[in-house]
């Protein structure tokens, strides 16, 4: 654990904090109106578990790392597989790829592991509190154990309503298609990112290809607004990397982001 937390903790330290702990910003209600909800739902996406998804790190006791945010979380939602992220380069982005330029690349995870598997902690039907599909928080697990420590987190920035997790030489290979983009004139990163968004399907957790959709290399995860958010080392009580939360709403009783339940790891 220590050379990844001293790895990581010397990436922190050149990267502006931007998740306040005072808790996850609001996220906005459910529409009121049938008219509204018919424009802001993706009722053709319900999320289905993956067909060939990893047995659950739970062993039905709350001992496994998705049993615990689930429980920590307090609210009513369903974990979805979708799939592994290779990581060939041994470093992880989780970033805004609408930011432009090279910013993608600038902030890379040093994650030797091969892949890690990416689940999203979804809200299947609409609540009093979300919409449906809302995405609670996204979790990139290894070992899948029950957390006990949490190493510094990965801060990092929203302005487009979502972020990309990528290895970092596919993050490379965007940069230059950016690049390309805008010697070509008349677009940039964010014409490409808003061509994947739809305004009647607002929430959503899906793979995308760069120039190539039939070749997936990028994940996006929708936040539902704006603002700071942060990928969270989560430690086992072996202290072995169990795997990286990024909390989006928080917990449902006061809003504080879950990963403010553990003690900060040391070594």
């Amino acid at each position: 654990m220590s050379g990844f937390l001293s790895r990581l903790s010397g990436l922190i330290g050149r990267r502006h904090n931007m998740r306040g702990d005072e808790g996850a910003q609001d996220l906005p209600p459910p529409a009121e109106t049938a008219e509204d909800i018919e424009t802001q739902q993706a009722p053709d996406q319900q999320p289905q578990p993956a067909q060939d998804a990893p047995p659950d790190s739970a062993n039905g006791d709350g001992t496994g790392a998705r049993d615990w945010i689930a429980q920590v979380s307090g609210h009513m939602a369903q974990w979805v597989h979708h799939g592994a992220l290779a990581l060939p380069s041994g470093e992880l982005i989780c970033d805004d790829p609408s930011n432009g330029h090279d910013y993608l690349i600038r902030y890379p995870l040093p994650l030797p592991v091969g892949s890690i598997d990416i689940w999203s902690f979804t809200v299947a039907d609409e609540t009093e509190m979300h919409f449906a599909q809302t995405n609670l928080c996204i979790w990139l697990e290894l070992r899948g154990t029950r957390p006990s420590l949490k190493g510094p987190q990965l801060d990092f920035n929203v302005d487009a309503g979502c972020f990309a997790l990528c290895d970092l030489d596919v993050a490379r290979d965007f940069v230059a298609f950016d690049t390309q983009l805008q010697d070509q004139g008349g677009k940039d990163s964010w014409s490409w990112l808003a061509s994947h968004l739809d305004p009647d399907m607002p929430n959503f957790a899906r793979w995308v290809g760069i120039t190539d959709p039939e070749q997936p290399q990028m994940f996006l995860a929708s936040t539902g607004t704006d603002g700071g958010f942060a990928a969270v080392p989560l430690y086992d009580e072996d202290g072995a990397l169990s795997g990286l939360l990024i909390d989006i709403a928080g917990r449902r009783d006061d809003r504080r982001f879950i990963d403010t339940e553990l003690p900060e790891a040391t070594g």
